[in-house]
Formats: C-alpha cells, structure tokens, sequence
C-alpha cells in the first residue's frame, strides 16, 4: 500500500507539473481519485499490472462494482488472459445496473473471449449474439470504448462477420450493407474504416473461400490481436 501511494502521489505531481508548465490551472485537474479512475488511468497508460490492482483494490470494497469487472475484463484481454478476461466479463452480465455504455463495452469483449475460442455454445447462452445484433445500428455508427478509441464501432461489425463465419453464414457479395451475414457485415465495416485491416482480411476470405480452409482462416485472423 505505501509502494502504490509513493507511485501515485508522483504521478499527481507529473500530472500537476504538466497541467502548470502548459499554462493550465492545478485546479478541476483529471488527476485520478479514486481506486477505480486509477485502474483506468494505469490500463490507458499500459501499465497492466497496476490497473488490475487498482481494480481488485476497489472491488475489495466494492464487490458489485460493474465498472471494475469491465476494467479487469479488458485489461487482461491487453495481457492476452482470455480466461480472465471471460470470468470478469462473465460476471457483468449477472449483475443487475442500467448502463448501456458498459454494458455495449462489457459485452463487445466477452464476445471477443467467445469468438477466439470458438466457443458458438457461450455466444448463444448468453445472447451475445442477439445483443451485437441489436447494436450494430447506424446510431452506433460513431461509438467509441470510452477508455480505449481504438475499440470503435467497426469492433461490432468485424465480431458479427466472424461469428457469421463460426456459423458459415456468409452470404453474397449483393448482401445489403449491415444485413446480418458476413459479407453484409465487413461491407459496413469498411464503409466505416475503408483501411480496417481484420475487415479486409474477411472480406479477402469470402472473396476467396473456395481455396481457403475457414478454421484455418479464423485462426490466423486473431494471432495477433483479439477485437481490431
């Protein structure tokens, strides 16, 4: 506790300096308060090992905190934990709260969890599916993890492609733009990021799937990464 005290009082003061050598004011800073605010700000940081203690450490007296779990979900997809990540992820969908933000952030990383196991039996049971489904509307078009922007809308669209290939519902190249099979869904996601570098690597899939093994092809697609 004195260590974690030491490390964030210098960082308030690095904050503080900051905020006064550009001409701005100590006072109304967005310097963390709390346990929470603290893991967010270690997790945009990529400081890992300390979000997840900041975020244990208000759970410790917080236990039903929705806003924790989502933290620690995604900051162990960032350390390539799935199992962790789907457990906290798991327990936000059985916690009772109103609050569509964390929910569509909660659930569009647990549905990555499922789709890199390939794991069709959660995504069903727990409604993911319909839930993305429901999400991938045109008012979603601008929305952004609002801790990490570069988990976007495009996410949504690239999970339902990759789940309508778990399921080989492709579709065709005439499908309408976000009608529910993949090719509907990479059409929206280059519509909305013509560069998106998962959305034309399925869309060069369903241009090619008559020479490409499907499972091989998932499994290649996520390697490096989980949701982009």
């Amino acid at each position: 506790m004195k260590d974690k005290n030491i490390i964030r009082n210098f960082i308030c003061i690095m904050i503080i300096f900051l905020l006064v050598s550009c001409g701005g004011s100590s006072t109304g800073s967005t310097e963390p308060q709390n346990d929470l605010e603290w893991g967010w700000y270690y997790y945009q940081s990529e400081n890992y090992t300390e979000a997840i203690n900041s975020f244990n450490d208000y759970l410790d007296e917080n236990n039903s905190s929705y806003r924790a779990y989502v933290g620690l979900g995604w900051t162990y997809i960032r350390k390539n934990d799935l199992i962790n990540a789907k457990n906290n992820f798991e327990i936000v969908i059985n916690l009772e709260f109103e609050d569509h933000e964390f929910l569509l952030m909660n659930n569009i990383g647990l549905a990555g969890c499922y789709v890199l196991s390939n794991n069709k039996t959660a995504l069903e049971s727990n409604s993911i599916i319909i839930f993305l489904e429901q999400n991938k509307t045109n008012k979603n078009d601008g929305w952004q993890h609002k801790y990490d922007p570069s988990i976007n809308s495009v996410n949504i669209h690239n999970l339902l492609a990759e789940i309508y290939l778990m399921y080989q519902n492709f579709g065709s190249v005439n499908d309408e733009v976000n009608s529910n099979t993949a090719w509907g869904q990479v059409k929206k996601s280059l519509e909305l990021d013509s560069d998106n570098t998962k959305a034309k690597k399925i869309k060069e899939f369903l241009d090619n799937k008559k020479n490409l093994n499907l499972k091989e092809f998932l499994s290649d697609l996520n390697k490096t990464n989980l949701v982009r």
